[in-house]
């Protein structure tokens, strides 16, 4: 408790100790004559009037300024004193409204006004009487007519070869059709006749079975017969 090598009280504020108030720990012989000196002392005192010594009861004067740095080092100035810092989630928020007009700062729209054709824009083609050859109908409507008879033709033909087509698999359907039933009943008859041949031996088997349990019924009463007759013969 009364060690001054313990630092008492807050952290930040370093208690100064001045050469040669306090004997060193690492120092000899003096140093270990000073502390069991000092720790004699103590002893004493507690012993009389449970009172430290003068020594150990007055602490240091802490307005003594520090010692030089050792070399390589140099003091610095730190904040010692207390700060708070408040966390928080959320920053914070402020509200503030700007007036601005609802439609932005652009030119009007111009107004839409329609072209008006020119009067100088018709044009016309001279024919003249001799001219009248310029377009000769038969002549020219022959390929568009061949190219439209050849289109019909060609969808005429699709459409027979369809037709006749969806006729083939009729058919072909149809003659499967009649050969899966023919299967069909061929196997329903050969799954009849394979019963009716279980059945038998089943009937067969419990003929059988019944036959024997007759013999055997009377075999038992015969010898059950001629054991009681041979036992009758000696009570005539």
């Amino acid at each position: 408790m009364y060690d001054k090598r313990v630092q008492k009280g807050n952290t930040y504020a370093a208690m100064v100790i001045p050469a040669g108030s306090y004997p060193d720990s690492f120092s000899g012989n003096q140093a270990n004559t000073g502390t069991a000196r000092t720790s004699t002392n103590f002893k004493a005192g507690t012993m009389k009037g449970m009172r430290a010594p003068r020594e150990i009861q007055s602490y240091p004067n802490r307005d003594i300024p520090s010692p030089e740095p050792v070399y390589g080092r140099h003091h610095m100035d730190i904040q010692t004193e207390e700060y708070r810092e408040i966390l928080t989630d959320k920053p914070l928020e402020h509200e503030v409204g700007v007036a601005t007009e609802f439609y932005l700062d652009r030119p009007p729209v111009p107004l839409f006004t329609p072209r008006m054709p020119a009067k100088d824009c018709c044009k016309a083609t001279q024919i003249n009487d001799g001219d009248a050859e310029l377009f000769d109908f038969d002549s020219e409507v022959e390929p568009m007519l061949n190219v439209l008879v050849e289109k019909t033709l060609e969808q005429a033909q699709m459409e027979v070869l369809e037709e006749h087509e969806l006729a083939i698999i009729k058919q072909q359907s149809e003659e499967y059709q009649e050969v899966r039933n023919a299967e069909l009943i061929e196997a329903q008859r050969f799954e009849a006749a394979e019963t009716r041949v279980a059945s038998e031996i089943a009937r067969r088997a419990v003929q059988q079975k019944a036959r024997k349990g007759e013999r055997i019924a009377a075999h038992s009463k015969h010898i059950c017969r001629v054991v009681a007759k041979k036992h009758l013969e000696g009570l005539r």
